[in-house]
């Protein structure tokens, strides 16, 4: 698992990432509502203290403080590092009336003064959807844009069905449209398809797509993807998917191999989740013909004091085995009046999983037309993007187009403070 540096705001990532070395035609970049940057959380959990220790090699040296603010929502509102050394640093954010982050500002402390240093800022369209994102610099007294991303969507029956992304080139100043995506639906209201396509020369040209087929509304079977090449579609390679309890999971990429015309084993990705619904161990395997070999891997220990996590122990794979990397303390939790743990619960159905740009909510037992807040974490507890909604008979549709690909917690909180919550991964 790569750590992210607090400073660092990732504005998009690629819908068809690199495996193993391989060369993967890059279709459209997802772009992602912006992340809270709290490398704190924990599903549920609302510490206002973490204390970072770094492993040494033979005992754990304090590294950093986090003290944490929030609205009473839950939402951070502040979060200042303190660090045993270096420069501290602050983070500060605003929302919407729906709870989505309009603003996200960082802060170096200078002497007694905290200083700007940079920026986030993002606007929705009335779905919800971020339909700008842009990352600014303080420099010479003003704020200068250094990369930006503008969304344009096309909608059937409250679905993507196409959205257009343009970058901002910072020599022009102006917005450029680089990409698109095109998807289609089953019978059932899952994704059947998605067709990237990027712009060049003035015209749209193919670049990657794939096809889905599912086990139920909740599990993906395969997921077949195809590179555009020589005017044709060839076949790159093929996930197949299993599951387990509390939505964790293991997915085989198959690469695909002309000569043979078949797939073959070439990565084993496993996700495994506890029954509160936090990540305990993530590996990526290479087959070697014969068996498979541990290529990075990420094992969580986590302690509980009822539904709170009190310590938080990350090791990485080494390449013979697992290795301390960090240990977080949390502390002084402020209670919201939601610290039951219903991670996984009959009342609550999320599909497809893994999803891709939409996610539906089935909600049992609740009142039509009451009020609930869906909120997508990340595994450190990051809003990656949150939608507020009136509950029906049917299913509540979350969009995802702006969620880069990765694994993250529904969270869905009721008007009455009950709360339900279930991983889901995005592909």
């Amino acid at each position: 698992m790569r750590k992210e540096l607090l400073a660092s705001l990732t504005v998009f990532g690629l819908m068809l990432a690199p495996v193993m070395g391989q060369s993967v035609k890059q279709g459209v970049e997802i772009p992602l509502k912006q992340q809270h940057r709290m490398k704190n959380s924990i599903v549920g959990s609302y510490p206002q203290q973490v204390d970072w220790y770094s492993w040494s090699g033979t005992a754990w040296t304090p590294s950093q403080v986090d003290h944490i603010t929030y609205n009473g929502l839950g939402d951070p509102v502040t979060v200042i590092n303190d660090l045993a050394a270096g420069t501290d640093v602050k983070i500060t954010y605003e929302y919407n009336s729906f709870r989505m982050p309009t603003l996200i500002l960082i802060q170096n402390l200078s002497g007694a003064n905290w200083i700007n240093i940079q920026r986030s800022r993002f606007e929705f369209d009335s779905w919800g959807n971020v339909t700008l994102e842009v990352v600014e610099k303080y420099q010479d007294g003003e704020w200068k844009t250094e990369t930006g991303i503008k969304l344009e969507y096309e909608l059937s029956g409250g679905k993507p069905v196409k959205y257009t992304i343009s970058h901002y080139n910072p020599q022009t100043q102006l917005y450029t449209v680089v990409s698109r995506t095109t998807q289609t639906y089953d019978s059932n209201g899952l994704v059947a398809t998605m067709m990237n396509e990027v712009y060049e020369a003035g015209n749209w040209v193919n670049s990657s797509r794939v096809a889905y087929t599912w086990k139920s509304a909740d599990e993906m079977a395969s997921m077949l993807m195809e590179n555009w090449e020589t005017n044709q579609w060839v076949f790159y390679g093929r996930y197949d998917y299993t599951y387990t309890t509390y939505g964790s999971f293991t997915a085989i990429f198959n690469i695909y191999e002309p000569e043979s015309q078949q797939y073959m084993p070439y990565l084993r990705e496993t996700t495994t989740y506890d029954s509160h619904g936090n990540l305990t161990l993530q590996t990526t395997e290479a087959w070697l013909g014969i068996m498979w070999m541990v290529t990075s891997g990420t094992k969580i220990d986590l302690t509980y004091q009822g539904n709170n996590p009190t310590q938080k122990i990350t090791q990485e794979y080494s390449g013979m085995d697992y290795q301390n990397m960090t240990k977080e303390v949390f502390s002084n939790f402020l209670s919201l009046g939601k610290e039951e743990d219903i991670v996984g619960a009959p009342d609550m159905t999320v599909y497809p999983n893994p999803a891709t740009d939409q996610l539906n909510i089935r909600l049992k037992d609740f009142p039509v037309n009451s009020s609930v807040r869906i909120e997508i974490l990340d595994f450190q507890g990051r809003v990656v993007t949150t939608a507020n909604l009136l509950t029906n008979p049917g299913t509540l549709l979350m969009d995802l187009t702006s969620v880069p690909q990765g694994n993250y917690i529904v969270r869905v909180t009721s008007s009455t403070g009950k709360l339900l919550q279930k991983p889901v991964m995005k592909r």
